[in-house]
C-alpha cells in the first residue's frame, strides 16, 4: 500500500511546518497585510491570499508561485501567468504581463480575448475594476462582434434573435458603463435580493449587434452590454424581507416588466 503523504498548504510537510512555524513573514509580503472584520489579518498579495497568523505557509506559497511565475513568463504561458495570480489581481496581471497597459480587446487575437473572458467570468470585483475594463473595451462599436466569449458562448449567441429583452438586478438604478445582463427575470431578481435592503430590477431591450460579450453558463447566458445601447428601459425597486422574499406588491410590479 502506498503511504499517504500529508501536506500543509503551501506544499509544506508536517515536519517542515514544525521547523518553520516560528519564522517571520517575508518582507515582500509585509506591506500587503490587511485587517478584515471577520477574517482578521490577511496577506492580500497578488500571488498570495492567506492568513497572516501563519507566516510560514504564506511564505511557502509566495516562494513557490513566484518561481512558477518566472517560469511561465519565460515560456510565454499567458494563461498560467494569469491563473497564478489571486482572483482579484488577474486583470492587473493580464494588463501587466500579457496585453499591455494600453491594450484594447478589439486589437487582440481570439486566444487573448478568451483569456480576458476567463478573467471576467471568474471575477468577484467587476465593479471595482470597471475603469480597467472600460479601457479594454475602447474602440468597440455596435456591429464589431463579441469581445468576450469562448467557443460555447459563441454557439449560444448565434441562436439569439436580432433583438431581445434583458434584465439586471442591482443595488442601484444607474445606467453607466458596460455591465452584465441576463435574459432571465428570475435570475436578475435573485441578484437584486441577495442582500437585505432596497435594490433595483431593471429591464430593457438590446440589439444583438450591441452586445459586447456573451458568457454561457448552466443556468443562463450572461450578456455584457454597454448600457447606452439599452432601449425601452424600465425598472422597479425591490427589497428582501425577513423571510428573503419580495412583497406581493413588488412581485406584481416585477411581473409587469415583460
Amino acid at each position: 500500500m502506498n503511504e499517504i503523504k500529508v501536506m500543509w498548504p503551501g506544499g509544506l510537510s508536517p515536519e517542515e511546518f514544525e521547523e518553520r512555524k516560528g519564522e517571520p513573514l517575508d518582507p515582500a509580503l509585509m506591506e500587503y497585510v490587511r485587517a478584515y472584520e471577520y477574517l482578521g489579518e490577511m496577506v492580500d498579495h497578488p500571488l498570495v491570499r492567506y492568513s497572516a497568523s501563519m507566516p510560514c505557509v504564506a511564505n511557502a506559497i509566495y516562494s513557490s508561485k513566484k518561481a512558477w511565475l518566472e517560469q511561465a513568463i519565460a515560456a510565454g504561458d499567458w494563461a498560467a501567468i494569469v491563473e497564478l495570480h489571486e482572483n482579484h489581481h488577474r486583470l492587473e496581471a493580464f494588463l501587466q504581463y500579457v496585453a499591455g497597459r494600453d491594450a484594447r480587446l478589439i486589437d487582440l487575437d481570439i486566444e487573448m480575448r478568451e483569456l480576458a473572458t476567463f478573467i471576467w467570468s471568474n471575477s468577484e470585483r467587476i465593479w471595482e475594476e470597471r475603469g480597467l475594463w472600460e479601457g479594454l473595451f475602447r474602440g468597440w462599436r455596435p456591429g464589431d462582434g463579441l469581445l468576450l466569449a469562448d467557443g460555447e458562448s459563441r454557439d449560444v449567441f448565434e441562436l439569439m434573435p436580432e433583438s431581445f429583452v434583458v434584465f439586471r438586478g442591482s443595488r442601484g438604478s444607474e445606467l453607466e458603463g458596460t455591465r452584465s445582463w441576463t435574459t432571465s427575470k428570475e435570475r436578475a431578481l435573485w441578484y437584486a435580493q441577495r442582500f437585505p435592503g432596497s435594490a433595483t430590477l431593471m429591464r430593457g431591450m438590446v440589439d444583438k449587434a450591441a452586445v459586447v460579450g456573451c458568457i454561457s453558463s448552466e443556468q443562463d447566458p450572461e450578456f455584457i452590454i454597454d448600457t447606452r445601447h439599452i432601449r425601452k428601459f424600465k425598472y422597479t425597486k425591490v427589497s428582501r424581507t425577513v423571510d428573503g422574499r419580495a412583497s406581493a406588491t413588488e412581485l406584481a410590479i416585477v411581473d409587469s416588466l415583460r
